[in-house]
Formats: structure tokens, C-alpha cells, sequence
């Protein structure tokens, strides 16, 4: 049987096995002599990462709140008739200035004006009646006195005088009730004021507690904002706040006084307060912002670009330690306001936290500050926010 020729294949291989054997003792001396990786670095002996950073304050935030309103009269009311008619007549007009105790209009009641002269006449007789039984009283009282009389004749007198007195006062009673309404025909000003509307034409049919016209008293201003409970549970009666105007020329700010804090008006409605403006820096009609200061529940209160989210903690910051190395820690995060953000944690005041840089760290690595003197900045912890 033929035989096929191995030696080339031979040659060839054993030529492959020395080559490999001359290779890897040169690879392994390479692999030996090669530094190591950075996973297996002494992070001492990194190069520190450069970050910008911010203090603590020892303080607990203040949030800054500021509700939009718009100033109006104090006192205001709107006119309503006590009796039913036809409004014969107005004697103002939209925008007239009145005094206290003028005549705003005049209705016409066709059954006042003959009640009120039917219960004149009752009580006049009334008084004619008493009259002639205070003389029988005194007449049958002298004649008892001299015996002419008897008892029970002096009896039935006293007793007649005064059931006239007690008619004639229920009388007089019911006259000036319909005198009353009869004067209510006229309309008159509860107060000093401008007319700011009418409601009604001459001709018109108004009835009992019907809105005829509103007279508001600008000489006093107040401004009426809807609050959250937790700004309305700050406040007293007599607190002052301040109050700007961002439609007027001047930005000048101005205090107000707390004249009201109402927890609430219905089920599910937030509370309101009532602010007094001076009278000297303001009128009724003009955009007021009322800003409020309140003490928040967290302890601290850092720029949003502190906090990281981690798959471990949550949010968390990187603090500095005295090493110039970072440490993650864990935080909770409250309530959003402008750029920063309020958080309770196991941080403590004058702590150092990274606010740049740190999408380039990691728990123990090490950081150098690049602040200038002028820009290490303590954290304020005063919020604001505008609604």
C-alpha cells in the first residue's frame, strides 16, 4: 500500500512548537514588567478630580412665598331695600361721590305710605282713649277716697286706665314700625363713599334685599390672598408683611397689616388673609404681591446640581472630608423651589458638599476645590417662590 509523504508536515510543525517556545517566555517578562491597571490603583495615588463646592449653613431654611392680589376698598357694600317697589328714581350716578346719610334713590311702595297713616290714626285714637280713662280713674279715685265710691268701681277704673296705656303703647309700637318702612321708600348712603355700581334702571321692580347699587369707601385698602395652611398657621392679627406693586412705576416696598387669617371658607378650600395697605401708597384696582417668610421643617437647603440619584441610596450628595476625598451621602430630598432644593439628612452644618464635578466621582475618590476665595459660598437657605 502507497504511503502519503509526512516530512514537509512535520518540518512545518516542529517549526511552529520553537517559535512558540521562544514567544511566550518574552510575553510573560512583558506582562511582568507592564504597570498595573487603574482598577487595581491605590486611589491615594489617583490625580484628584477637580469639583466646586459649598458650606453648609448652621441655619434652617427659609422658604420666601409671594401671592398676587389685587387691592380693593375695605369697606364696601352692596345697597339692598328693606321693602319692595318701583324705583321712581335715582339721584347718583356710576362714579359720584357721596356723604352719609344721602338719598341714593327714592321707590314707591303703594302700600307703605297708607299703612303708615292708618297706624297714625290707631294710635291717636289710642291716646284719646287713655286720655278720657286717665279722668274716669282720677274722678272714680276721689269719689273712693270720700266713700262715695266702692272698691270694685275703683277697681274696674284702675283696671280700664290701664288697658288704655297698654293699647296706646302697642300703638305707637305699630306706627313707628309702618313710619319705618314708609321712610325706607328712601334710599340713603350707610357712609362715605363712591357709587361703583348700579344695578337698576328707573321704572324697574325691585324686591326686599335685592341689590340696587355698591358704594365702596376708598379711603381704606385692603388686598385678599389665598394662602396654603402652612403660611396661614404663621400668621396673626397685627403681623406685617411686606407688599410691592411690580405694575407701577415704583418698586418701592411697603408693609401691610394682617387684618384677617381665615382657616377656611368651605369644606376643601385653602385659607385666605386679608392685608390693610396704606392709603398714602396705594388705591383700590392694582396688582399687589404679598410676600411671606416661613421657616421650613428641613434641615438644609443646597443647589439641585448637588444632588446625584444612585442605585444603592436614592439621592444622595458627595461631601468633602479632611482627606480631600469625597463620601456619598445618602439624603431625602422635600420640596423643589427656583434652583435648590430642601433635604434632611445625617449632614451637619459647615460640611463641605460638591456642587460641580461630581458626574466624574466616586465614592473615595480624591478632589481638589477649585473655588476662589471670593466664590466659597455658604448656603443661605433662603428659598423663594412666586404664585
Amino acid at each position: 500500500m502507497l504511503k502519503t509523504p509526512n516530512a514537509p508536515l512535520s518540518l512545518r510543525s516542529k517549526s511552529l512548537l520553537i517559535l512558540a517556545l521562544i514567544i511566550m517566555p518574552l510575553c510573560s517578562k512583558l506582562l511582568a514588567d507592564a504597570p498595573s491597571s487603574g482598577l487595581n490603583e491605590n486611589p491615594a495615588d489617583m490625580r484628584a478630580i477637580p469639583v466646586r463646592t459649598t458650606v453648609l449653613s448652621e441655619e434652617k431654611p427659609q422658604l420666601f412665598r409671594s401671592f398676587s392680589g389685587t387691592s380693593r376698598a375695605a369697606q364696601r357694600v352692596s345697597v339692598r331695600p328693606q321693602v319692595s317697589g318701583r324705583l321712581l328714581s335715582k339721584m347718583v350716578n356710576l362714579g359720584d361721590n357721596v356723604n352719609k346719610g344721602d338719598i341714593l334713590a327714592h321707590l314707591y311702595n303703594p302700600e307703605a305710605t297708607p299703612r303708615a297713616q292708618e297706624a297714625k290714626q290707631r294710635w291717636e285714637q289710642t291716646q284719646v282713649r287713655k286720655a278720657q280713662q286717665l279722668r274716669d280713674f282720677q274722678r272714680i279715685q276721689t269719689l273712693y277716697k270720700a266713700g262715695a265710691a266702692t272698691k270694685q268701681e275703683f277697681e274696674t277704673a284702675r283696671t280700664n286706665l290701664w288697658a288704655a296705656e297698654t293699647t296706646q303703647a302697642a300703638a305707637k309700637s305699630g306706627y313707628q314700625r309702618a313710619a319705618q318702612i314708609k321712610e325706607e321708600q328712601l334710599i340713603r348712603a350707610p357712609f362715605k363713599g363712591i357709587v361703583t355700581q348700579i344695578d337698576l334702571d328707573e321704572g324697574e321692580v325691585i324686591n326686599a334685599g335685592q341689590s340696587l347699587m355698591q358704594l365702596a369707601d376708598p379711603s381704606q385698602v385692603e388686598v385678599e390672598v389665598t394662602v396654603s395652611e402652612q403660611i396661614a398657621s404663621t400668621l396673626n392679627k397685627g403681623d406685617l408683611v411686606p407688599v410691592t406693586f411690580p405694575l407701577l412705576d415704583s418698586s418701592e416696598e411697603i408693609q401691610g397689616l394682617v387684618q384677617e387669617v381665615s382657616p377656611f371658607r368651605e369644606r376643601g378650600a385653602l385659607p385666605t388673609v386679608v392685608i390693610l395697605l396704606p392709603t398714602q401708597s396705594t388705591k383700590p384696582g392694582i396688582t399687589a404681591h404679598i410676600h411671606f417668610t416661613i421657616e421650613d421643617n428641613s434641615q438644609f437647603a443646597l443647589p439641585i446640581s448637588a444632588v446625584i440619584k444612585t442605585g444603592a441610596y436614592g439621592s444622595a450628595v458627595y461631601r468633602v472630608n479632611d482627606n480631600k476625598h469625597v463620601e456619598l451621602i445618602p439624603i431625602r430630598p422635600h420640596q423643589i423651589i427656583a434652583n435648590q432644593v430642601t433635604i434632611s439628612s445625617d449632614l451637619k452644618p459647615r460640611d463641605i458638599i460638591v456642587v460641580a464635578g461630581a458626574q466624574h466621582l466616586f465614592d473615595g475618590a480624591p478632589v481638589t476645590i477649585v473655588n476662589t476665595p471670593h466664590n466659597v459660598e455658604i448656603v443661605g437657605n433662603n428659598l423663594e417662590a412666586r404664585q
